[in-house]
């Protein structure tokens, strides 16, 4: 809910500008059940396991519960969590005609069609079924567009596609970024913004600049105890 995403929490259980919050029996919701989950999320963060959290549960277009714990902030990184997100714009295109299930990734971007992945359909894609899970494309190649098509063409299957399922975890979500800036026009940040989060309400963005990030979101930290830093 956009609420959620603009709050300014200045410290633990001090949140500014906090959202309405309606009680969770009026939403039909079990509120002791609702009660175990706050509890949970709690611990993890008094713990030490979590630095920080927010959690909003919502219902019927109202929130039920708004929490924050730790050095809460404005923003976090969602990672896979977006991974529907950034779906549901290749849901929109489809709804419109403008690319089916069956097409194949290489009819709408030529770059993608070597070493045998011509084949390869959006399909396979969305699903994790395009038998490239491993291919890699790390920072800062990812940032530009030209280098994002340089690492695609290398790219090479691992097995046949739709025999397999498995998570692409830094190909495939690229790959649907692509075919949405070829069929739209627009780079996808600008076209979920657009065509996905204002119509319906929504206050997630994608592709916030560093600067701002600095300020906003939450930083990855390690929690696995070893102190490491984060891969960006």
């Amino acid at each position: 809910m956009r609420h959620s995403l603009e709050l300014r929490v200045a410290a633990e259980g001090d949140v500014t500008d906090a959202p309405e919050v309606a009680g969770a029996e009026q939403l039909g919701i079990d509120p002791a059940r609702l009660a175990i989950l706050l509890d949970r999320v709690g611990l993890e963060v008094e713990s030490g396991r979590w630095p920080s959290a927010q959690l909003a549960v919502a219902r019927q277009g109202r929130l039920a519960a708004f929490r924050s714990w730790g050095a809460s902030w404005p923003r976090y990184l969602v990672q896979s969590v977006g991974r529907p997100l950034v779906a549901s714009a290749l849901w929109r295109l489809m709804g419109q005609g403008r690319i089916e299930l069956a097409t194949r990734v290489a009819d709408v971007v030529p770059e993608f069609a070597t070493n045998g992945k011509e084949v390869v359909t959006v399909e396979q894609v969305l699903t994790h079924t395009a038998a490239f899970p491993f291919a890699p494309l790390g920072y800062p190649k990812m940032t530009d567009r030209d280098a994002r098509l340089a690492a695609m063409a290398k790219w090479r299957l691992d097995y046949e596609p739709g025999t397999q399922l498995q998570f692409h975890l830094t190909s495939a979500a690229w790959v649907i970024a692509e075919l949405v800036e070829r069929l739209s026009g627009r780079p996808l940040p600008e076209y979920l913004r657009q065509e996905i989060a204002e119509p319906l309400g929504l206050g997630f963005e994608l592709g916030v600049p560093v600067d701002r990030q600095v300020a906003t979101t939450a930083p990855m930290v390690c929690t696995d105890g070893d102190g490491a830093e984060v891969d960006p």
